[in-house]
């Protein structure tokens, strides 16, 4: 009995053994050092979701903290590292974003995106149901996060609204998918699974066959819009398998009290993604383009702005460096900023893929009446990544509103993060390292080279101070950063 106890702590102690990407993003901390870890604010299929608040005065963002239990996931690392490859790669305004992941002796520990406005399913339950324009709003912004996922040949598998956040309890708030337990890339159509996942009502009818592809989440979409604009799920009964019943026969109904004000538009905008033969059932893309979304949202269709246009064509003069720290920055945006830069990344992104191509760079900058020669717009790609499109956090990082740069506790937690050792001071190596990190392969004499634009490339160690100089009015750093490091200027 003793030697199991043993064995027990031998294994929580000890680090899960993951594959090379993955581990080289691990960090091996006390998470409790670096956040203050709160109340629960809901269970996912491997673990528990916190709030969080950083323990550096000067991060004022919140944060969801998902712990796993190492206990559950030893056997599965693979599940684990699928979730965790997934959430680095996707990237839309309406899918919660990853920032770090954290390991201890009991747990892994996933740093994301807060939301604060609760679940979709909370609302849908207090609302009753939604009108059609509000209903148009989310469908669109659900289908296009999918239409993303999609373009990467990734189907999520478990689409619902308890899976769906509201980003804040605002009315016009921005929905986010989250949970990526069951999320998985597929290469085509049809592959076999043996186990039928995600929920009951939301089931699409193939999968109940054993037979999985993107489509499914299509099917899932639609039995969330037929609940938003009726209150009620498509396919009920009192057990899982009287509801399987009902999803293969696709027995459901349009034509209720609750349906006879609703649109034939939007009758017929649920019954092209509920669909029985996945085969033939709509794409994200396609429906993006139906007749029901678009009436009830040609009104708020926003301008492509000019001096976000303009943002971008400076940021191709910006070094490596520069582009980072902004990355970081954006952590810091207030929400009515995010929701300006979101609004014209969807109208950029005409194909809905949640990247925008060189093609729509162009029309956009046209439109705006921003000039860039062929030449200058693939350099202006080229310097986002080799990719030759620009996805949803380049994007921010472009766009961002340079006075952020003036934001001394943004530049603080820029700092922090390629000050990864915590040490005080970022060496060339630690640049080195943070830009490889992001995707950027620098020689230590090319960051050199970045730190001579400043007249910084003599100094070994870069304190606060100096990272200051790199962004801010060399008059002012000096006095604003001794409320960071409590030392006197190091010039």
């Amino acid at each position: 009995m003793g030697t199991g106890k043993s064995e027990k702590s031998k294994r929580e102690g000890r680090s899960l053994e993951f594959s090379k990407e993955v581990s080289g993003l691990i960090r091996h901390n006390n998470i409790q050092e670096f956040y203050n870890i709160q109340g629960v604010m809901g269970r996912g299929h491997f673990g528990t979701v916190k709030r969080a608040q950083s323990r550096d005065p000067h991060d004022t963002k919140g944060y969801a903290i998902k712990s796993i239990p190492k206990n559950k996931i030893e056997y599965r690392i693979d599940l684990l590292e699928r979730e965790l490859g997934l959430l680095m790669t996707v990237d839309h305004p309406n899918i919660i974003k990853f920032y770090e992941v954290y390991e201890d002796p009991q747990y892994i520990h996933l740093v994301m995106e807060l939301c604060t406005g609760g679940e979709l399913f909370d609302q849908l339950i207090s609302k009753g149901r939604y009108t059609e324009a509000e209903a148009a709003k989310i469908m669109h912004s659900l289908l296009s996060a999918v239409a993303h996922l999609h373009s990467m040949e990734i189907a999520h598998r478990d689409l619902k609204p308890e899976n769906i956040m509201l980003s804040t309890s605002d009315e016009d708030s921005e929905i986010k998918i989250i949970d990526f337990g069951l999320a998985k890339k597929y290469l085509e159509e049809g592959s076999g699974e043996n186990t039928v996942l995600g929920s009951s009502y939301y089931v699409a009818p193939e999968v109940l066959q054993n037979s999985y592809g993107l489509s499914c989440d299509i099917w899932s979409c639609g039995v969330i819009v037929f609940m938003l604009l009726s209150g009620k799920p498509p396919f009920d009964g009192n057990s899982d398998m009287t509801i399987y019943q009902q999803i293969l026969k696709t027995n459901y109904s349009t034509s209720g009290l609750e349906w006879e004000k609703i649109s034939e538009e939007a009758k017929d905008f649920v019954k092209v993604l509920l669909n029985p033969d996945s085969k033939n059932r709509i794409t994200a893309q396609a429906a993006l383009e139906h007749p029901w979304l678009n009436k009830r949202l040609e009104d708020t269709t926003p301008k492509i702005e000019r001096k976000v246009m303009k943002r971008l064509k400076q940021h191709m003069h910006a070094n490596k460096i520069v582009k980072e720290t902004l990355n970081i920055l954006i952590r810091t945006l207030k929400q009515d900023e995010i929701k300006q830069l979101n609004n014209t990344f969807r109208e950029l992104d005409k194909d809905h893929t949640g990247f925008i191509t060189a093609t729509e760079l162009e029309q956009g900058l046209t439109s705006a009446g921003v000039n860039l020669d062929g030449e200058e717009l693939q350099e202006l790609l080229k310097g986002a990544d080799s990719s030759g499109k620009l996805n949803y956090s380049e994007f921010l990082a472009m766009a961002i509103d340079r006075k952020h740069l003036e934001n001394t506790d943004g530049l603080w937690l820029a700092f922090k993060y390629f000050d990864i050792e915590n040490h005080g001071y970022i060496t060339k190596e630690n640049f080195s390292n943070a830009l490889n990190r992001a995707g950027w392969e620098l020689s230590k004499n090319e960051v050199n080279d970045m730190l001579a634009e400043y007249g910084l490339e003599n100094h070994d160690k870069l304190y606060f101070e100096q990272f200051c100089k790199m962004f801010q009015d060399p008059k002012r750093y000096g006095q604003i950063t001794r409320m960071y490091t409590g030392k006197a200027s190091r010039q």
